[in-house]
């Protein structure tokens, strides 16, 4: 009897052995779920409608006709600079800028640069050389329309001559020839300046000079400086 109750207690604990190995098997609880990020098959549609949205419609260039808000300021904001040809501040040393004179583009109540080349909001605004009259040959405006500004105000004198003269008939333009945008216009260099000097060029005719060969000809030109002769 005393073997039987220990034969039970064994079977009892070796039950209870295996009763505890199989709950340690059991999976444990699983965790709660975190959110499935987005695929990115679910977030292509937002980045396809970003894609299509219409682009913000660019500004409305204002009319041609329309003047700038600063005037003169608002040019030499781009055209301040100096080359041989050009220079921003030589207009201010000009007849152009005498500020007491009313019939001076910069006198009293002027449009200053655009009182010669035009409206300017709409070249401000693109900077489109043809949405401006350049006073250049090419320009889209005709040798003619550009004429008109210069003849508006310079009407005395030797223009009066200008029309049919030889550069009208010739489809020349005053800026073709005149530089009011340089420290001194080279067409309006005063006789006393030009060389006393004679450029020589060999040539088929022209006069021939003493002591040289029979078959030796020259022909000569007298040529203004496009600048002051220094003392």
């Amino acid at each position: 009897m005393a073997a039987f109750g220990r034969r039970l207690r064994v079977l009892l604990a070796v039950a209870g052995a295996w009763a505890c190995v199989g709950a340690s098997a059991q999976p444990a609880p699983a965790a709660a779920a975190k959110p499935a990020a987005a695929s990115p098959a679910a977030s292509a549609p937002a980045a396809g409608d970003a894609a299509s949205a219409p682009a913000k419609p660019k500004a409305p260039l204002p009319p041609r006709e329309q003047y700038s808000e600063k005037g003169a300021d608002t040019c030499l904001e781009c055209h301040d600079d100096v080359t041989p040809g050009y220079s921003g501040a030589a207009i201010f040393k000009s007849k152009h800028a005498h500020r007491m004179d009313k019939r001076a583009p910069f006198g009293p109540g002027g449009l200053q640069c655009e009182a010669c080349h035009g409206p300017g909001a709409r070249h401000a605004a693109s900077k489109n050389p043809q949405s401006i009259n350049s006073n250049k040959a090419s320009s889209s405006q005709t040798a003619q329309e550009r004429n008109q500004t210069c003849l508006s105000c310079h009407q005395a004198g030797s223009r009066i001559g200008w029309h049919a003269s030889t550069h009208e008939r010739n489809g020349l333009a005053c800026g073709d020839c005149h530089r009011i945008h340089q420290d001194r216009d080279p067409v309006l260099v005063k006789t006393s300046d030009v060389l006393p000097i004679a450029m020589m060029m060999p040539a088929a005719t022209g006069t021939r000079l003493i002591g040289l060969p029979k078959s030796t000809r020259f022909s000569f030109q007298i040529f203004a400086p496009s600048r002051p002769i220094m003392p």
